[in-house]
């Protein structure tokens, strides 16, 4: 409940800014400062992460001055369950479908071979781009995994987590068709960094989902992000701990407990505005007509974010966040797009 509003650097570490759950702030100093904020996927309408994945990390980072990169980078999963309201969404894991689950379409017909020879087992980018064609050709959004022909115990037994989910949700698997539709789910670009997770700022580490290690190419495989949080986080560590036994941690003086954050209420409808964006022209098949005009709308918003003299608080800094991401993802397409 404790956000990161601002992060300044001096020679010998880092101030942050808090915002704390009571409206308070307060800063706190740091010789040194991981960065393990997550992703990004609240710049989506929909998504499988938490709301706390609105980019504070990366963008706090990025106006320090480090390399930010292949944020253009991400992640769909085909088969999030497709909840009527929800913008966080659950998956149903590619297991379901490796234990014989069909994808169906709006009028109950198989579909995803006409796409690719392996069906419903083709990488995660294959079977949400076959879906999005398909959704094209039907003129629907209704879609739907099939388990329904194997033994309801075996189903029970083998996917338990996602038979209990799905019936919180009125959808009992072994006897109905699950709703699915591809979502947000990962992003494999980030704050960029080297192998002992240092980035291009000296003192400031980044480990995680918010970095950019590499090692997910363009398309991450199913729980290789493990490594990334994992063997990142302590290879920080480790090095963060082997310079703090060379250096004279000396103290970094006095510095403000509070400031005053107060400002003018942040106009209604920025994030949801910023989202729909994000949707609208670069989802699973991105809209190349639609980027340039979009990057000048998001670039409005950050201008006005920027000099408006808002209330510092959570709604400004996720806006701010998802502004700043969406405006580095859209000139990183845009210039693929010129590239080609």
């Amino acid at each position: 409940n404790t956000m990161l509003y601002k992060l300044e650097k001096n020679e010998q570490g880092f101030y942050a800014g808090l915002l704390l759950p009571d409206g308070t702030s307060r800063i706190i100093a740091a010789h040194y400062c991981i960065m393990a904020s997550g992703g990004i996927g609240r710049v989506y309408q929909y998504t499988t992460n938490s709301a706390i994945a609105t980019g504070d990390g990366i963008t706090q980072a990025f106006m320090l001055g480090a390399r930010v990169k292949h944020l253009s980078r991400i992640q769909f999963h085909p088969t999030a369950f497709a909840a009527e309201n929800d913008r966080e969404r659950f998956l149903i894991s590619e297991a379901v479908r490796g234990e014989g689950a069909v994808l169906l379409n709006c009028d109950g017909e198989r579909f995803a071979f006409k796409y690719d020879e392996r069906g419903e087992l083709a990488p995660r980018d294959v079977v949400s781009n076959a879906i999005m064609l398909e959704s094209q050709a039907k003129g629907n959004e209704k879609f739907y995994l099939d388990i329904t022909h194997k033994d309801p115990d075996f189903v029970r037994q083998r996917f338990p987590m996602i038979y209990e989910k799905c019936l919180e949700e009125n959808i009992d698997i072994t006897k109905q068709w699950i709703p699915v539709f591809p979502c947000q789910h990962y992003l494999m670009g980030g704050i960029d960094v080297d192998l002992f997770a240092r980035t291009t700022v000296d003192r400031l580490y980044a480990a995680g989902e918010c970095s950019h290690t590499g090692v997910h190419g363009a398309n991450r495989l199913a729980s290789n992000s493990l490594l990334e949080a994992l063997v990142f986080s302590r290879r920080a560590a480790n090095d963060i701990t082997e310079k703090l036994k060379k250096e004279d941690n000396t103290s970094f003086g006095d510095f403000t407990e509070q400031e005053d954050l107060s400002g003018h209420p942040l106009p209604h409808g920025y994030r949801t505005e910023i989202r729909k964006i994000m949707q609208e022209c670069y989802f699973v098949i991105p809209k190349p007509e639609l980027i340039p005009d979009n990057i000048r709308r998001v670039k409005e918003i950050l201008t006005d974010l920027t000099g408006g003299e808002y209330a510092i608080d959570q709604n400004f800094v996720e806006a701010q966040s998802l502004a700043t991401v969406a405006c580095i993802v859209l000139e990183e397409v845009q210039k693929k797009y010129d590239a080609q």
